[in-house]
């Protein structure tokens, strides 16, 4: 079956991936937003307990200086104070890293800093690992909607023909089963306004027909009255 792509099957059926498609696409970014932002929240909270961890741990450290140098580099967030601010984690957006350090307190103990360095790159790790699965996911429903939505909008383009044929005057037109029952009620409805309309059609026609010979017939007795009459009138003048 041909579609023309001016026809009204095939204008609907954009339209409504289009409406559907923007709907979806707002209720995922609400959802991706909101989503981050309990992320965000619950990684706080998951910093300040490290910190705390560190925390009692720098009180009961000696000095780093006292420390051997391997010692000292295997501590997660604790850094030496005698190596000025710690700069942020490689591959750590800047904003990233000051969105969640935003309310986690700064503090040095026993010549210790606390550092959540090593805390933001894995929180950022995941973060981005979970955006790409929700990209994916959000990808696939949308591939998932444009084909449901195709292959709904199949019986609507044949319906839309078939409508378009009738009132062409093709009244042979019938729609075949969907495998839908809302669908099929949808066809059987249509089939039976064909039948009727071609059997109003034949009517028309017959009547038609009837008229014609009605007429004819009339015309055969006005002819045949005017020439019996008119010739006893001739007769009867003469």
């Amino acid at each position: 079956m041909v579609i023309k792509a001016s026809g009204l099957g095939v204008e609907y059926s954009v339209t409504a991936f289009r409406k559907i498609a923007l709907t979806m696409l707002w209720v995922f970014m609400v959802v991706y937003v909101a989503g981050a932002m309990f992320y965000i929240h619950q990684a706080r909270r998951d910093i300040i307990r490290e910190l705390e961890a560190a925390a009692t741990l720098a009180q009961n450290l000696e000095a780093p200086a006292r420390l051997p140098a391997p010692v000292v580099a295997g501590l997660r967030h604790l850094r030496p104070v005698a190596d000025g601010h710690a700069g942020g984690q490689a591959g750590v957006p800047v904003w990233f890293s000051r969105i969640i350090g935003r309310g986690v307190p700064v503090m040095e103990l026993n010549g210790w800093r606390l550092d959540p360095a090593d805390e933001i790159g894995e929180i950022w790790e995941n973060f981005v690992l979970i955006s790409l699965a929700y990209v994916m996911g959000m990808a696939l429903c949308f591939l998932a909607l444009f084909l449901m939505l195709s292959r709904g909008m199949r019986p609507l383009q044949a319906l839309s023909e078939a409508m378009s044929a009738v009132a062409d005057g093709s009244l042979g037109s019938r729609l075949s089963g969907q495998g839908v029952k809302e669908l099929d009620a949808l066809a059987a409805r249509f089939n039976d306004m064909a039948v009727a309309l071609e059997r109003e059609r034949q009517t028309v026609s017959r009547l038609m027909t009837e008229l014609l010979r009605l007429q004819d017939r009339e015309r055969e007795r006005i002819a045949r009255v005017l020439h019996d009459d008119l010739g006893q009138y001739l007769t009867g003048i003469r």
